[in-house]
C-alpha cells in the first residue's frame, strides 16, 4: 500500500463528537455537499440544506487551493466559528460547521505558514534586479 501523497485532501465528518465519515477529494474538481443523496458529499444532519456548500480544488503549482461556499443556505455554514461570506480559502485543519455537524479539512501541504513562505520565494523571485 502506497503512502499517502502531502497533496491528498480530505474531509472528516464528526457528529457528537464521534467520526461519522471520511470523503477523499480526488477525481473531480468540485464537490457539493448537503442533505441530499444526490450530493458528492452527504450529510446525514437535519439541519443541513439539501444543497449547502460547494467546495472546489482549484489545481496551481506548486500547490492546489482549496475553497468552499455557501449556496444561500437557510443556517449558513461557518468556517473556524465566523460566517462564510463568498468563497473561503481552506487551510490544513479548518473545521467547517453546518448544522450539528462539524468537518475538519485535510490537507498537510496547504498549512498556512507554507502558503505564506512560497508566497514570499515568488515574490522574491519576481522582483526586479
Amino acid at each position: 500500500m502506497d503512502a499517502p501523497s502531502i497533496h491528498q485532501a480530505w474531509l472528516v465528518l464528526y457528529q457528537k463528537g464521534e467520526v461519522v465519515a471520511k470523503h477523499s477529494l480526488e477525481g473531480q474538481l468540485a464537490w457539493n455537499i448537503g442533505r441530499s443523496k444526490e450530493c458528492d458529499i452527504t450529510v446525514p444532519d437535519q439541519y443541513v440544506s439539501r444543497i449547502q456548500a460547494v467546495l472546489k480544488c482549484i489545481p496551481g503549482e506548486p500547490l492546489p487551493t482549496y475553497t468552499i461556499q455557501d449556496i444561500s443556505s437557510r443556517n449558513g455554514t461557518l468556517i473556524n466559528g465566523v460566517k462564510s461570506q463568498g468563497a473561503a480559502c481552506l487551510y490544513h485543519g479548518d473545521i467547517i460547521m453546518m448544522g450539528d455537524t462539524d468537518m475538519v479539512f485535510r490537507c498537510p501541504a496547504l498549512t498556512k505558514s507554507i502558503l505564506e513562505e512560497l508566497q514570499a520565494q515568488s515574490e522574491e523571485g519576481s522582483a526586479p534586479d
